[in-house]
Parts: structure tokens; C-alpha cells; sequence
């Protein structure tokens, strides 16, 4: 099983203030996120770390400020959000969940060009060049059956999804970023209900994503996952 490779890219926060409702939550953030790395979003409940990855992703404009992405395109379309919810559909089964989801997500894929000329720390020479589209990230993709093995859920492969304990659906839910590749993963505390193996498994696919020349924001109330984090503390722009 392999990982896609992807060109060299940045993602820029330039001056974005965030809302919450009526109140100005985040001021003034101004970060660049490189290919390569992965990034701890820190800060205690509330302080608006999920809003950050909700902007981040597309989901929702920010007050002031712009967010860029160096690949053409919109950003939505080359980042993957996971919840802190599990988004999974309660009638189907874990295949049949992965399933739907790779209709959603090959279906709403587009060209992947990027602009960027700075090179992914440890990332191998081929996977620098410019210009490849996702109908080739497409080809490397990783198939469903492979996915249910690395996530751990073989045994439960036609088990419907209400029968599976919080931490299964969380591991079904990580499935969810394999099957269609995409740059940026965005994931808002992604260790809940996870046990010791399960973090493990997360720990993995973020190390193999940055690896091949991806993006992971990690949003989290602890401590980094893991040794090599790149931390944003949103209480430096807190309002």
C-alpha cells in the first residue's frame, strides 16, 4: 500500500479573524503552513480551534483577512476535515460507509496545480514535480478493502455501523481522509475515543501523509501527538 506523493505547497494565513455567532473569537492570524509537516493547533475549549479548521477548509468565510492555498483551485477541494463528530450513517455498514463516501469525494475532485517552488522537507525527489492532476493522485488512491485493513475494522467489515464502540467509529471515520487524496488534512481532535493502538494508527498515517509531501493541522487541548510537531497556539490571537 502506498501513500500519494504531492508537489510542494503552502497554505498562508494572512491577517484572518475569525466569529463565532456575534463575537470576534480569533484576530490577526497570520501563519504559513508548509508541505511536509505536521502542525498542532493548541488552545483550550472554545478558543475557536475548530472554527479555525472550518475557515481553513472552506467551510465558512473569514471575518477579515484571506486564507491561500499555492495549488489552483478551491481550497475546499484539496482538504479533508474530520469532525470531532464521526459523520458516519448509522443504516449502513462499514463497507457500505466507505463506499458512499468514495462517491462523494472522487466526484467532487479537481486539477492539482501548484505554484510553489519550496521543496517539502524529506520528500522524495520524484513527488516535487509541478503540475500533476488528481486523475493521477487518483491512480495511487488506496482501495477500499486495504483501507478497512490498515484502519483495523476486517473483523467488521459488513457490521453495521451502530454496532462498532465509539473508538471503531472513530477508526471508520479516519478511513474516510484515505480515500480520496487530498493535501490537507485538517483534523479536529482526532485522539477522542481512540485507545493506545488506535492513536497509534493515527500517529502513522499523519507521519506517512507528511512524508509524502502532505499537510496535517492536528486541532487538540493537549499535548502534541508526537515529537516533531510544529505548534499554533490560538491564544497569542485570541480577542
Amino acid at each position: 500500500m502506498h501513500y500519494p506523493l504531492y508537489p510542494p505547497q503552502k497554505l498562508i494565513l494572512n491577517g484572518v479573524s475569525l466569529q463565532r455567532g456575534h463575537d470576534i473569537i480569533l484576530r490577526e492570524v497570520n501563519f504559513t503552513f508548509n508541505s511536509g509537516a505536521c502542525y498542532s493547533i493548541l488552545g483550550p475549549n472554545g478558543i475557536g480551534k475548530t472554527t479555525l479548521l472550518r475557515a481553513i477548509c472552506g467551510l465558512l468565510p473569514p471575518l477579515s483577512g484571506t486564507i491561500t492555498h499555492t495549488c489552483d483551485g478551491a481550497l475546499a477541494q484539496h482538504a479533508h476535515f474530520l469532525a470531532h463528530t464521526n459523520g458516519v450513517k448509522a443504516t449502513l455498514t462499514v463497507a457500505e460507509q466507505l463506499a458512499f463516501w468514495r462517491g462523494v469525494l472522487v466526484e467532487t475532485e479537481t486539477s492539482f496545480e501548484c505554484h510553489s517552488e519550496a521543496q517539502p522537507k524529506n520528500l522524495p525527489e520524484r513527488s516535487a514535480t509541478q503540475g500533476r492532476s488528481f486523475a493521477s493522485l487518483r491512480m495511487t488512491a488506496i482501495e477500499d478493502d486495504a483501507i478497512i485493513q490498515i484502519i483495523g475494522l476486517t473483523d467488521f467489515t459488513n457490521t453495521p455501523t451502530t454496532k462498532l464502540s465509539a473508538g471503531q467509529r472513530k477508526r471508520l471515520a479516519l478511513g474516510r481522509i484515505l480515500i480520496a487524496p487530498r493535501p490537507i488534512w485538517c483534523l479536529d481532535e482526532p485522539t477522542n475515543t481512540l485507545d493506545a493502538h488506535g492513536v497509534q494508527l493515527l500517529t502513522s498515517m499523519i507521519a506517512q501523509h507528511t512524508q509524502n509531501g502532505g499537510i496535517a493541522l492536528v486541532a487538540t487541548h493537549i499535548q502534541p501527538l508526537f515529537e516533531g510537531e510544529i505548534a499554533l497556539n490560538l491564544q497569542h490571537f485570541a480577542s
